[in-house]
């Protein structure tokens, strides 16, 4: 099944050695191990946010100082929670969830005790 849907997804697909590749990646992020669910997370967030966030991170340090951070806090509000039925809380942080800690701009909504981190 990866061979099939890991090309398109992470956008290799025209690489020559794709084969190789996908062979690679199912080993580092598969292997022999059973959840799934976590594996795909770790896959699609490393090749949409921590790789390009690294890169980028790395270029612009060539001439301005770079603060780069990575937010592991899964607490109790999440933005993505608006977007799940029945008010879920995802079990990890997503997508712009560091912006309600960062800007404040939702402190009526987040739990007294997620509102710092540290």
């Amino acid at each position: 099944m990866w061979k099939k849907i890991g090309p398109d997804s992470l956008n290799y697909a025209s690489q020559p050695d794709k084969d190789e590749i996908t062979r690679k990646i199912h080993d580092f992020y598969f292997g022999d191990r059973i959840d799934v669910k976590e594996n795909i997370t770790d896959v699609c967030s490393d090749r949409m946010f921590n790789y390009c966030s690294e890169i980028a991170a790395t270029l612009y340090a060539k001439t301005n100082p770079v603060y780069l951070y990575h937010l592991d806090k899964s607490g109790g509000f999440s933005l993505m929670s608006f977007f799940l039925n029945g008010g879920a809380t995802p079990r990890v942080p997503t997508h712009a969830d560091d912006l309600t800690y960062q800007w404040n701009f939702l402190s009526p909504f987040i739990p007294e005790d997620d509102a710092t981190i540290g």
